[in-house]
């Protein structure tokens, strides 16, 4: 499942034709449309809506599981003409002078641009950035939530010096979404097409055991956390043998732990990833999944 988030209704319609959503049923604080492999919600203008929406769209989705965020909109910019696409490369927090940079693990589909998130609609364009009022918003709320690889931002130019933002209306957003309804669908593609490599291990056995509680271990250790997080304590191929209930439950422990080996280097037979020094520990490595924040190199 992927969230995609805009700010304006003008944005949100021609993605709402073009995905096929239908409205979220209930009452909730933001405007909400669905399908199967999408949740697209109106957060409405400024930084503050934008994480809020952001953060939202998780709380009431906790249960299902929501890999990815593309921020979809407008933006202003000195010098690109009108209607260009562009995703961002680096989002600048003015306020709060703090920079944040997306990743991308495929290649962009479209030029790539840094983007300077305002507080007010901007007229004068005295930096070469694209101007917008929610990226660093959305962004620093969704980088806790999924990798960052899984979170990315476009925006179409809207304005700029001789195309001024008070020239731009709901007609012509509508219109420069509409335009690339298939360049954010190859995006969402590229996206989609990442989620089985960042979605967490599918573990029926495990599940069964964090419900029951079948071993004294399963009762004091957050095993969801050891395999979701990259923490946990002794992991061994006696426990899982211990808590097989057949020799068939046994292979299949087996082959897991022989998979997850392959996938990562901190599950083996006999590894603590407690991160306390256990004697057969490899050395910590600490989680690279946090946003990175810099001072702004321009304010």
């Amino acid at each position: 499942m992927i969230c995609v988030e805009v700010a304006l209704k003008a944005e949100a319609g021609p993605l709402i034709e073009a995905l096929d959503l239908k409205p979220l049923s209930g009452n909730h604080l933001f405007p909400i449309w669905e399908n199967d492999q999408i949740k697209l919600i109106v957060s409405g203008v400024g930084k503050i809506k934008a994480g809020a929406a952001c953060s939202y769209l998780a709380a009431i989705h906790r249960d299902e599981d929501i890999y990815g965020y593309l921020n979809v909109g407008i933006g202003g910019h000195q010098l690109h003409r009108v209607g260009t696409p562009l995703l961002i490369h680096k989002i600048i927090d003015e306020g709060r002078r703090l920079s944040f940079f997306p990743s991308f693990v495929f290649t962009p589909p479209c030029q790539t641009e840094v983007c300077l998130t305002v507080e007010t609609p901007e007229h004068a364009y005295e930096t070469d950035y694209v101007y917008d009022m929610e990226a660093a918003g959305f962004y620093s709320i969704a980088s806790k939530l999924t990798p960052l690889e899984m979170i990315h931002v476009f925006k179409v130019i809207s304005d700029n010096v001789k195309h001024p933002a008070t020239e731009v209306n709901k007609k012509l957003v509508e219109k420069l979404i509409g335009d690339h309804v298939e360049l954010i669908q190859k995006i969402l593609e590229e996206m989609h097409g990442l989620i089985d490599e960042i979605a967490p291990v599918n573990i029926p056995f495990l599940d069964e055991c964090l419900k029951n509680g079948t071993s004294p271990l399963v009762k004091h250790t957050n095993l969801e956390t050891t395999f979701n997080d990259g923490n946990c304590s002794a992991l061994t191929t006696s426990f899982f043998l211990r808590i097989s209930r057949s020799r068939k439950q046994q292979r299949t422990h087996l082959r897991f732990l022989k998979t997850i080996s392959k996938i990562s280097p901190f599950l083996s037979h006999d590894v603590c990833l407690c991160g306390k020094g256990c004697a057969s520990s490899p050395p910590h490595v600490e989680s690279s999944r946090k946003a990175s924040t810099l001072p702004s190199d321009s304010h």
